[in-house]
This record gives structure tokens, C-alpha cells and sequence, in this order.
């Protein structure tokens, strides 16, 4: 099966079987602000991301109204960082500058803090608007043309040493985003991309983002290999937990959550697949540069 079949395919099921009303997908679990506002920069991808704002704009984990807060049963923050995250690719990729506009004014009024945590470590440790975030949605804020936030758009968004597990996906999304809007990366940044795809050589989505770093075709032709592997990308249906566990396979680093998990049976959506693949074959809703 060609991998635009595939794409198709994927594109299909998910639009139609795992999208809600809004465009939101995982609405079961409190990471779908992050996914929902993923797979809402790929083309013909409509997600109303803001429907996780309330009125007074704070950014929730799922719609407000639909579903029951994320919090304190199901999560220990109302809110965090790769929630944010979520929200600034959507943002960019959608053109909608006033939307990070929003986020660092309520930051800013609220002194950083972006939510509700079950004790001071949740706060800080999920819900606090970090330096490196505010620079990053200053960087966005420039690039899409709005002068705005000069002392925070020189803060470097280096994000330290080489993560593990879901940070370092956090890391690299933080990363390639700036690259993308910027189109320029510093040498430190890159290399933190390259050595990701360097410790996880299954990871289809560090693999395509090093493609673009080093316009080297290795890096691509690895990436479309693992998302032909039918136990991970299965053919003629979305994958299931009977196929691996992990519903964002990239997220983790290779472990049991690739694995099959015989003990559950859920369909998971496919925006994994949808979201590398967009990526590297530029279906995204704005075109990703190559560095020079």
C-alpha cells in the first residue's frame, strides 16, 4: 500500500470516527489540547482550538462545556506547558497572532501562572509560563509580523541538555517550531535535534525534522520506512492498542509503549501518522523551510 493511500486512509478515519464537533481528538484523556492543536496545522485539518479558552482566557485540556474538567481527577494542573505548546503551533500554522497575543497577556496578569494545580509543585512544575516559553511565543509573534516583546524575543530558546521519553518530544517540537517561524536554528538547537534522532532511530518524526536540518535524504527515507511498518501503521484500518500502546507513538521514546497491550482494546485516531506524514511530505498548512 502506498503511504498516500495510507495518508488517505488515515485521513478519512480520523476526520470522520475521532474528530468531535469541534475538531478535537482524544477528548477521553487531558492531552487533547496538545494533539487537537497538532494535527489543526495539517491541510484541511479544522480544529476550534479555542474552545479550550474559557472567558476569562485561561487554556483548559479539552472544550470547555463538552467534557468534565481535567482537573483534579484526571490530571494535577488544570492546565500545562505542553498544552501551550499545542497552542502555539495551531496558532501559527493558522495565522492567528492575536491568539498568542492572548496567552502572554493573560501570562502577564496573572503572573506567569496559567492555571489551577493540586499542590505548589503542579503549578510551577506544569502550569507556569517559563521564560523559554514566553520567548518562544514572542519569537512566533515576530515572525508573523507583529513588533512586539523585544527584550523576550533575544532570549534564547534553548531548552538544556538532551531529554528523555515525552520531554524530549516536547523538546523537539519547541525546537522545530522556532525553526520553522524563524527559519534559522542555532547550532546547539540543531545538534539537540540530530542526537534525539541519533538515540531513537524509530522515531519517524525526529528523523524527518533532522531532514530538514541537514537536507540529508537518509534521514527521510528512514522516516517513510517506519511509517510503511504495518504493526505500527497497520494498512486497511488505524492502529489499536492490540497493534502498540501509545496512541502518540512519538512521544515515547521505544519501550513497551510500542508494544502491543492485549489487556485494552481502543482504536487510536492516527494523528501521529497524519502529523509526520504532513510534515514530511509538506502537507502542513504553511510550508517547512530547509536550514541553510
Amino acid at each position: 500500500m502506498a503511504l498516500v493511500d495510507k495518508y488517505k486512509l488515515y485521513y478519512t478515519q480520523m476526520t470522520e470516527n475521532h474528530q468531535d464537533e469541534l475538531g478535537f481528538i482524544d477528548t477521553k484523556y487531558c492531552d487533547s489540547t496538545l494533539w487537537s492543536g497538532l494535527v489543526g496545522c495539517i491541510q484541511h485539518v479544522d480544529v476550534d482550538l479555542l474552545a479550550a479558552r474559557d472567558d476569562e482566557g485561561a487554556w483548559h485540556r479539552r472544550p470547555i462545556g463538552l467534557y468534565p474538567e481535567c482537573f483534579p481527577i484526571g490530571s494535577s494542573s488544570t492546565i500545562s506547558r505542553d498544552m501551550l505548546l499545542g497552542v502555539a503551533w495551531w496558532s501559527y500554522f493558522n495565522d492567528r497572532p492575536d491568539v498568542l497575543e492572548d496567552v502572554i497577556k493573560y501570562a502577564l496578569q496573572h503572573c506567569f501562572i496559567m492555571g489551577k494545580g493540586k499542590a505548589i509543585e503542579n503549578i510551577f512544575g506544569q502550569a507556569f509560563f517559563t521564560p523559554t516559553m514566553y520567548a518562544l511565543y514572542a519569537r512566533l509573534v515576530h515572525a508573523m509580523g507583529y513588533k512586539k516583546h523585544y527584550i523576550m524575543k533575544w532570549v534564547p530558546v534553548d531548552v538544556g541538555g538532551l531529554r528523555q521519553g515525552f520531554q524530549a518530544h516536547l523538546q523537539v517540537l519547541s525546537i522545530f517550531l522556532t525553526f520553522i517561524a524563524e527559519k534559522k536554528i542555532s547550532n546547539k538547537n540543531k545538534q539537540v535535534i540530530l542526537a534525539h534522532a541519533k538515540r531513537q532511530p524509530a522515531n519517524a518524526l525526529f528523523l524527518t525534522m533532522a531532514y530538514y536540518l541537514t537536507g540529508d535524504v537518509s534521514y527521510a527515507e528512514r522516516a517513510k520506512k517506519i511509517l510503511k511498518q504495518k504493526i505500527l501503521f497497520p494498512e486497511n484500518r488505524l492502529p489499536t492498542t492490540h497493534d502498540r500502546y501509545a496512541s502518540w507513538l512519538w512521544q515515547r521514546d521505544y519501550s513497551s509503549d510500542w508494544k502491543p497491550d492485549y489487556e485494552i482494546y481502543e482504536e487510536h485516531h492516527g494523528g501521529d501518522f497524519l502529523f509526520c506524514y504532513a510534515l514530511l511530505y509538506g502537507h502542513m498548512k504553511k510550508e517547512i523551510p530547509y536550514a541553510r
